[in-house]
């Protein structure tokens, strides 16, 4: 949910794009916006707890979703990584392991 919520909050057209992609041992998803971005120097920092990036003090927020957002995806057995660039937006990918039967589940609906 984090995730959502900062890109349409650091977007100027307060949206982000969702895609959901199903692999045969996980599923890939991307959460994407069109807004100010990160800037290369600062990727590595945006999972500390209470870290903001230089560009986003002007907007409100705390710096603590990021760092439980991924705490919460690696207890799930999972990753996530980010691409951005300043001024054209930002792209998180999250990596999940697939349930046992979801394959058999999702082909019966």
């Amino acid at each position: 949910m984090n995730l959502i919520e900062n890109g349409c909050k650091f977007s100027s057209d307060h949206h982000t794009q969702i895609t959901v992609k199903p692999h045969s041992d996980y599923v890939e998803v991307l959460f994407e916006d069109q807004g100010i971005g990160i800037a290369e120097s600062e990727l590595d920092y945006i999972f500390q707890p209470f870290y903001r990036a230089t560009n986003s003090h002007a907007i409100k927020g705390n710096g603590i979703g990021l760092s439980l957002t991924e705490k919460i995806i690696k207890l799930h057995g999972g990753r996530i990584t980010v691409i951005s660039q300043l001024d054209q937006g930002t792209r998180f990918r999250v990596d999940l392991p697939s349930l046992p039967g979801l394959d058999e589940a999702a082909a019966e609906v």
